[in-house]
């Protein structure tokens, strides 16, 4: 329940996106910026010049097209001439073609910070994180270690691409430096969770929270790994100090009412909503929080609320669930008969659950109905179904033969 505080990288890519927009920005053409470079002809500077201001114009297509005709034309291409192309192209959106030119750029130019940050951008945009993350880290590289934004960036991409350990790795020696942001932390610590590395997590946390103790997301992270751990008092303190730095937005306050109810606080949990008036989301995690503890009927108040502010078919079923659990069997199944009646996208699994109840209740004939029904969806629950008709087959052949012999016994 509460793995839904991990703040996926969407939310840790804010700062890098700053930096995919600053270099995407035009570049100036210049000697200083071009150190080492051979000088731009006249011919160059002349083409340079025009297509800039084509872009002042808003004439990206004709600046493209100037800049086509130069590639074309001119195989001794200057380092400018790429950058220039490929920011160009990514205002245009063309990242394919950009990454292309920028990618024989960085091949050429093998020593430019530049060409290799706008190539990470490129391929960031074209969906390629991993790529983008090596490109990213080369520039970093390139820059002697100073431009630390262009290693978070990296770590960002690489998390996005699910290469946690790389990504941690990059990140480590990040945090240690004078000007880590808690931000740095938070990314660090989640992936190292998705490592289950959770004891080194905490104690980066720890240490975090001690530079940072005024920042409510340190505190809820380390609550959250606190969570994970099974340490369950520590992860409500910690809550409880992030809850007074920030007031929690409406998902935090719902994932702190199921801790509570977790710890069997369900007063606390409800504090923990709040005055406002919950959230279907809200109800949905205290029903579930209060089920998994034991307490059916708040389970199934909550889940009922939930169904009556957005009534779904998932909030149907698991009220179906709440009430098959309570031994309320025959409610559970109007609820169940309505779904796989209504035909939706939890229809066949609720006939499942229809054609289970029957069978614990010894219901042979109901059991069957339900089962020959599921025995020809073609997926995983039609093999399901077909073998235990195999079983039921068996079971109610027996039953039969047994009925008859009691039948000719009782003749004789």
């Amino acid at each position: 329940m509460l793995e839904r505080l991990w703040h996926t990288p969407a939310r840790q890519m804010r700062l890098a996106v700053l930096c995919v927009a600053v270099c995407t920005m035009l570049p100036v053409l210049c000697d200083s910026a071009l150190a080492g470079v051979r000088s731009v002809t006249a011919m160059e500077y002349e083409i340079f010049t025009e297509a800039k201001r084509l872009v002042d114009k808003g004439r990206h297509d004709m600046a493209a097209e100037k800049m086509a005709v130069y590639f074309r034309r001119y195989s001794d291409r200057h380092q400018y001439a790429y950058e220039l192309y490929g920011a160009v192209l990514l205002e245009m959106k063309r990242e394919d073609l950009a990454v292309s030119v920028l990618r024989e750029g960085a091949g050429e130019y093998a020593d430019s910070g530049s060409l290799a940050q706008m190539l990470g951008t490129a391929l960031y945009r074209a969906g390629k994180p991993l790529e983008a993350a090596d490109a990213f880290l080369k520039a970093y590289a390139l820059s002697g270690e100073a431009k630390t934004y262009l290693a978070y960036s990296a770590a960002v991409f690489l998390a996005r691409g699910e290469q946690y350990g790389r990504a941690a790795a990059v990140l480590r020696p990040l945090t240690g430096r004078a000007e880590a942001k808690a931000d740095w932390h938070i990314l660090l610590a989640q992936c190292l969770m998705r490592q289950d590395k959770l004891q080194e997590a905490a104690q980066g946390l720890r240490a975090a929270v001690r530079v940072y103790p005024e920042d409510a997301k340190v505190w809820r992270m380390l609550g959250l790994v606190y969570y994970r751990q099974g340490l369950r008092d520590k992860a409500a303190a910690t809550y409880e100090i992030a809850h007074k730095l920030a007031p929690p937005s409406s998902r935090e306050s719902a994932q702190l009412a199921s801790l509570y109810c977790s710890l069997g606080a369900p007063s606390l949990g409800a504090r923990a909503v709040g005055e406002a008036p919950p959230t279907p989301e809200m109800l949905d995690n205290l029903a579930h929080s209060l089920a998994r503890g034991g307490d059916l009927p708040a389970a199934l108040e909550h889940a009922q609320k939930a169904l009556e502010q957005a009534p779904t078919d998932d909030r149907r079923f698991r009220k179906g669930q709440i009430l098959l659990r309570m031994e309320k069997k025959a409610e559970a199944a109007v609820v169940f008969s309505d779904l796989a009646a209504g035909g939706g996208r939890l229809a066949r699994k609720a006939r499942w659950m229809l054609a289970v109840m029957a069978w614990n209740d010894g219901d042979w004939q109901q059991a069957r109905v339900e089962l020959e029904k599921l025995a020809s969806g073609g997926d995983r629950m039609d093999k399901r179904a077909r073998r235990l008709l195999g079983i039921l087959d068996q079971v109610s052949g027996g039953a039969e033969h047994e009925g008859r012999q009691q039948k000719e016994g009782s003749a004789s």
